[in-house]
């Protein structure tokens, strides 16, 4: 099988097989000749290529260890994204526009593009859905989530609530994804959304010295989220304590919620604590929803929802 070197943005190569597989070589081993290669030492080869015009290289001066090798799509997904928070040059879209062109790539050597995993096409993979979220250059949590749109409104009332809007790819496209799919059935009923993650993936340092200040959602996975109520826009305080509580709705909204994962992750946990609600999710047929939802003190006024990679 024959593996293909694409140049974009000065060093930064990639190879790409036939198979579909793809490294990038500043980040992630590549091994010529079974040796793991160094960053400075993978430039160095793709400045050796590039001067010899060669755009092919065999398997055997180059072994990309993905998924013809026991590396599966889940795993290449990690990479990307693992890559996009925490390497690369810092400019705005860099991981995207490469995505893009190797994609590109592989349709103008005649492959197929559709074996790709879905993020990977390119007209799946976008830096920012304008509407919900925009891709953020200077902050270690790359997605930050509007605070106001179509389809939902804001309920945080902490100090300075922007600035926990931030969250993972697979975060933010699950609530989008969320919006548009309850737009469609309750147009007039927008979701209340609270708090996703602070913009550092940590804590607020502020926390404990400002007013109305809280640290929380380690790693930009998890958000709050209002229950639904049978009249738009009354959600507030606790679940038994609101007249207006829809219990039949919320569950609608939490299996909504469940199908709306891109792929590759899955909403891992839910913490609510009707136990009528968990009941409902303990006897579930879908395996996306059985025992997603779990009780825990202070959570009888939001649902704390997470979002992992599928397979974590």
């Amino acid at each position: 099988e024959k593996v293909y070197n694409l140049e974009v943005e000065d060093a930064h190569t990639y190879y790409v097989s036939e198979s579909g597989v793809l490294v990038h070589n500043t980040s992630y081993d590549v091994k010529p000749d079974g040796r793991a290669l160094s960053k400075i030492e993978a430039q160095a080869l793709a400045e050796e290529l590039k001067k010899k015009g060669a755009n092919k290289i065999d398997t055997e001066k180059l072994v990309a260890v993905l998924e013809s090798h026991g590396v599966s799509p889940t795993e290449l997904r990690k990479i990307v994204d693992d890559f996009r928070l925490s390497g690369g040059p810092n400019s705005t879209k860099f991981t995207d526009s490469q995505i893009i062109e190797v994609y590109n790539f592989r349709k103008d050597l005649g492959l197929d593009g559709g074996n790709l995993p879905d993020f990977l096409r390119s007209d799946y993979f976008s830096s920012d859905r304008p509407e919900y979220y925009q891709f953020s250059e200077n902050t270690k949590l790359k997605y930050k989530f509007n605070m106001k749109g179509e389809g939902y409104y804001n309920v945080a009332n902490q100090t300075l609530p922007e600035t926990h809007k931030y969250g993972t790819k697979g975060l933010v496209e699950t609530l989008s994804n969320t919006i548009e799919a309850w737009k469609q059935m309750y147009p007039n009923d927008p979701i209340p959304v609270n708090d996703l993650g602070y913009h550092t993936g940590g804590g607020d340092p502020r926390a404990g010295t400002t007013p109305k200040v809280v640290s929380h959602h380690q790693g930009g996975v998890k958000m709050d989220l209002g229950f639904m109520t049978d009249v738009p826009k009354t959600y507030a305080g606790e679940y038994f304590d609101n007249s207006h509580y829809s219990r039949s709705k919320t569950i609608e909204f939490i299996e909504t919620l469940a199908r709306s994962a891109p792929d590759g992750y899955k909403v891992v946990k839910i913490l609510f604590n009707d136990p009528v609600v968990k009941n409902y999710f303990d006897n579930h047929p879908d395996p996306r929803m059985n025992s997603i939802v779990k009780p825990k003190p202070g959570h009888a006024n939001h649902l704390d929802v997470e979002v992992q990679r599928d397979g974590n």
